[in-house]
């Protein structure tokens, strides 16, 4: 995707989230950064390290990411794409769900949560995400036994939106519930934000490349696979060489900057994909295994970057 052709929106959210931060707090819209950005105020105050709180806050967002990677797997599965390593991945990130969900109810030391929940409206929240999950549960389950259809995978994508604003409301609550205890700079809590962010978006922009393949809600499908490339691509340049009128400063050091120069590597690879699908050019199958195995690296990629800015 040419950087010349970047619309300047995801500057804007950038911009606008930088100058949130530089007055004390961190305000995300639902137009920031796409969907993945929860409709709450956060305190800089969020990064906590005893009871498991930054555990929570952590795979609280999680969620979201999952819930993109368990539709990109379906539908690449039920397109008979990749099918070894797509059901593979259905398997893994259905699992790894429910998981989260049962450690943020009951506990995981595991997964450094020590202790069970104990707020009402908290489980509530959790509660509310296991009724949206079990129907999307079946359908993954049939897809994944080679017993589902193209109206499965639809379906699927449909019930996820709405598991989307439950999981929003979950983040919201336990960041107001457990944050506050320390605090982080400024521009750190923009730039682990954005790199976070990124997980998802690649989820999401493959999710979304499969589905314009499949004819499944093709025009809606094709917007928001443009506006994740979009911002993926301009918070990716953001990363790497730093926006200082946005408050993003360039990587701190030389091993976070040679992980994201794999990560932009990824990237090329996959973006010219998106470019053509978006063009309405016929991509066949064996360029959707391209872009699936470049989502993988990548994502797998992004979870080593994030990991290494915040040990710096």
């Amino acid at each position: 995707m040419q950087q010349d052709r970047v619309s300047p929106r995801p500057f804007l959210a950038i911009r606008r989230f930088a100058s949130a931060i530089a007055v004390g707090s961190v305000v995300l819209s639902s137009n920031a950064f796409a969907e993945d950005a929860p409709q709450a105020r956060f305190t800089l105050a969020q990064l906590v390290e005893d009871d498991g709180s930054s555990e929570r806050l952590a795979l609280s967002g999680k969620l979201r990411m999952l819930r993109q990677r368990v539709v990109s797997a379906a539908c690449y599965l039920q397109a008979g794409i990749e099918t070894e390593s797509s059901r593979e991945t259905l398997v893994g990130a259905t699992a790894e769900f429910e998981k989260i969900t049962a450690a943020l109810e009951f506990g995981d030391t595991d997964l450094g949560i020590p202790t069970a929940e104990e707020r009402r409206r908290t489980l509530a929240g959790i509660s509310k995400i296991n009724e949206l999950w079990a129907p999307m549960a079946t359908l993954a389950a049939a897809i994944e036994a080679g017993n589902g259809s193209t109206d499965d995978v639809a379906s699927l994508a449909v019930q996820s939106a709405d598991l989307l604003d439950i999981a929003k409301r979950l983040v919201v609550q336990i960041n107001s519930q457990y944050s506050g205890q320390t605090s982080i700079l400024q521009s750190d809590a923009l730039t682990l934000d954005i790199a976070g962010r990124q997980r998802m978006l690649s989820q999401r922009i493959a999710k979304n490349g499969c589905l314009v393949s499949m004819g499944i809600n093709p025009e809606q499908s094709l917007m928001e696979m443009q506006g994740a490339s979009e911002n993926f691509d301009t918070t990716l340049m953001a990363l790497r060489f730093g926006m200082q009128e946005a408050g993003v400063q360039p990587p701190p050091n030389a091993e976070i900057a040679d992980g994201l120069n794999v990560v932009a590597d990824n990237w090329s690879a996959m973006s010219p994909i998106v470019a053509d699908l978006a063009a309405g050019k016929t991509v066949d199958s064996v360029t959707h295994g391209v872009m699936l195995q470049k989502r993988n690296q990548m994502t797998g990629n992004k979870n080593k970057v994030v990991g290494m800015f915040s040990e710096a």
